[in-house]
């Protein structure tokens, strides 16, 4: 029998079950008032939440342990390691910081997970030192963690609200299990975090797979995030093709007469089912999937003699793309062996019956599902290149799949199936999406003309976010839509261009962006995608992924350099962040000398785009006392009638020298007046940037 509480006790437990944050004053963190900040960093990006840090001044680990009464984090909290990564994409690159790893680390309060809360250290493998930090941490929470709703009850409560005619436990028997989690959620533009158990609730008709937040203080529904991708595309048969990868059943000549559709050679791992259209035995949703044996000589269709012909069209039609996605991330400068990074298999099932293609993690297991939409089928490069890369993320930074944060998922979704695209064909095509599908539905280049905003909250095509709760009917807020923010970003970034945007209904003057070219945009991309990507607790990401790419930049080409430039001038012609300019502070460890780079080549074709490269920079004398000339030798450019910028910082930051010249072959500069000690000293044109130090004595 259950004991009633007092109204007023009762009160008083829902009001410590609910933090509401409403204007919140600067993160510890990211405070300069902080001794810790001041006495160590160099650097905060307080909107992205990106801490640099000065040479040595922080080892891997120290944060949250030695310095953890810094970090704005009370006796409550803890902080636990996730996971260590380390970098494959820098093995061929010319990096001034090229063995870097990184520490994952998830917030806890009282022993329960904090949504959102992951904080990353991003240090030099061999020595520890930590070189910038990112992420969110919750601070102030002050809630019970004692449930007032059983796990029982919430699930049926989870039901009721869901309301659909058979769930998966119907056919299977296995009923999900709650877990607790201080999540969050808006309500009239604050944050508000409650203690919740959370389902991962499958139902069969109608068909969805959602995580089911439900409140543990009175049984009430949250917020409910599909745990699926999709896009609605249609599709176009690519033609006979002589390098489908698939795998011989093994055993005498003849007993394996079989040829099954298992990629197995150069790395991939991908096993294909087909799902049958025109069979008895079509399965209607993924959960029909999770109980079928998924051993390759187990799959459902194969072929005699290795030579398919128009047999099985739609399983090896998505077995080949779902192979050449695989082949994009391994066979190009990215270096990726498939979504984990070391070549877990990828299942695919083909001719999935839901007008929709699909990614999604079931026990720790990739699977692809491809449909159709207007009965054409989707095995397109784009769009199995898009889901593709919906597993690459989910295995390296998840992204939660709700309002700005599963926008940002589904623009590098599209910019990576239009990468696969562009890496198949050997040029871009086009800049659109599900165009091969007979059915276009996003275009990176120009987003508003799909009715999807090319900037951020841009009046006409903007999908609020604000006091929006996820769900099916609301596209769980807008991720298909504002995604087109993101989007645009990276073609300005590719290939430059102007964009007028309005503030406030007054047009702003044109924001103009030098595109770096569509490899080195994609990298930095890819970099950040996979290594950098930071969560804003209160939903408001861009800023988070645009401070993401920045860090990417820097690590992969230079502080200062055109590429970061760029970088930050893309994001602000889409409404996110400044311009970055002028660049005055050089961290010492974004400093190190850039040797001769080759070009960067994606499409795996052996063709790159062409650059202009620094070959030398030369500062003598050097030590120096009274005056140092400077000299670049650039390969194929003229080094005269060009605009040249050099500075010259302290170790501190501090800008001591600025002048523009028209040539760099044999410049002089005076240093007389200068304190003695080291300084740097930063080259920069339209193209390039180039870094050195010398000694004032």
């Amino acid at each position: 029998m259950k004991t009633k509480l007092p109204l007023t006790l009762l009160a008083g437990i829902i009001l410590l079950m609910h933090v509401q944050l409403h204007a919140q004053t600067t993160p510890k963190l990211q405070d300069p008032s902080n001794s810790f900040i001041a006495n160590k960093a160099l650097d905060i990006d307080a909107g992205g939440g990106v801490i640099y840090f000065k040479d040595h001044e922080l080892l891997q680990g120290q944060l949250f342990t030695q310095y953890f009464s810094s970090t704005g984090l009370s006796i409550y909290d803890s902080m636990h390691l996730v996971e260590t990564t380390h970098d494959s994409i820098l093995a061929d690159e010319s990096s001034p910081v090229p063995n870097l790893a990184h520490n994952l680390y998830q917030q806890y309060y009282k022993g329960i997970p904090v949504e959102g809360a992951l904080y990353t250290e991003h240090y030099e493998a061999v020595d520890g030192n930590v070189l910038s930090t990112g992420g969110f941490v919750v601070e102030n929470l002050n809630l019970s963690v004692t449930p007032q709703v059983s796990e029982s009850e919430a699930f049926n409560f989870a039901k009721t609200h869901l309301n659909a005619e058979t769930y998966s436990w119907d056919s299977n028997g296995i009923y999900p299990i709650g877990e607790l989690m201080i999540a969050k959620s808006t309500v009239e533009n604050a944050i508000v975090y409650k203690l919740t158990w959370v389902f991962r609730i499958k139902a069969l008709n109608p068909y969805f797979d959602n995580n089911v937040y439900i409140d543990a203080t009175d049984g009430s529904l949250i917020k409910e995030i599909s745990n699926i991708h999709t896009g609605d595309f249609n599709h176009l048969y690519y033609g006979m093709k002589g390098d489908l990868d698939t795998h011989r059943k093994p055993g005498n000549w003849f007993t394996s007469d079989k040829w099954f559709l298992h990629a197995n050679d150069e790395t991939r791992n991908i096993l294909t089912q087909d799902n049958d259209n025109s069979s008895s035995t079509y399965y209607h949703s993924i959960t029909d999937y999770y109980s079928q044996p998924w051993n390759w000589d187990d799959m459902t269709y194969s072929d005699g003699d290795d030579h398919w012909g128009n047999d099985h069209w739609s399983a090896t039609a998505a077995h080949y793309c779902a192979s050449k996605s695989w082949d994009f991330y391994k066979k190009t400068a990215l270096n990726r062996n498939g979504m984990t990074g070391w070549g877990k298999h990828v299942r695919v099932i083909a001719d999935w019956k839901n007008d929709a293609a699909a990614y999604t993690q079931q026990d720790n297991e990739d699977h692809i599902f491809i449909g159709r939409y207007n009965n054409h089928y989707l095995a397109t490069y784009d769009i199995v290149g898009h889901e593709f890369t919906h597993g690459v993320v989910r295995n390296s930074k998840p992204l939660p799949n709700e309002k700005i944060s599963g926008a940002i998922g589904e623009s590098f979704g599209d910019i990576f199936g239009f990468m696969v695209e562009r890496y198949m064909f050997g040029y871009v095509r086009n800049w659109t999406i599900g165009e091969d599908a007979g059915y276009t539905i996003r275009n990176l280049q120009s987003p508003n003309v799909y009715n999807h905003p090319f900037y951020y909250l841009d009046v006409n095509t903007w999908s609020p976010v604000v006091n929006c709760t996820p769900s099916r009917s609301n596209d769980n807020c807008g991720i298909h839509i504002n995604c087109g923010v993101q989007n645009k970003w990276f073609y300005l970034l590719s290939m430059g261009g102007s964009q007028l945007i309005y503030i406030n209904n007054t047009l702003q003057p044109a924001r103009t962006v030098s595109g770096i070219g569509i490899d080195k945009a994609a990298r930095i991309a890819y970099y950040a995608m996979t290594n950098f990507i930071n969560y804003n607790a209160s939903n408001t990401t861009f800023d988070a992924v645009r401070a993401s790419t920045i860090n990417a930049a820097k690590i992969l080409y230079g502080y200062c350099s055109n590429e970061y430039i760029q970088t930050c001038r893309a994001w602000y012609a889409v409404n996110v962040g400044t311009s970055c300019d002028p660049c005055l502070i050089v961290p010492n460890w974004y400093s190190r000398n850039f040797p001769y780079q080759q070009p960067i080549d994606l499409m795996g074709t052996g063709l790159a785009e062409r650059e202009n490269h620094v070959a030398k920079m030369k500062v003598f004398p050097n030590p120096a006392s009274n005056k140092i000339k400077v000299m670049v030798e650039e390969i194929n450019a003229d080094l005269s009638n060009n605009n040249y910028t050099i500075n010259i910082l302290t170790v501190d930051g501090k800008l001591v020298f600025t002048n523009t010249y028209n040539t760099i072959e044999n410049v002089e500069i005076n240093v007389e007046d200068l304190v003695d000690g080291v300084y740097f000293i930063t080259v920069t044109n339209s193209n390039w940037t180039k870094n050195s130090k010398f000694v004032k004595q």
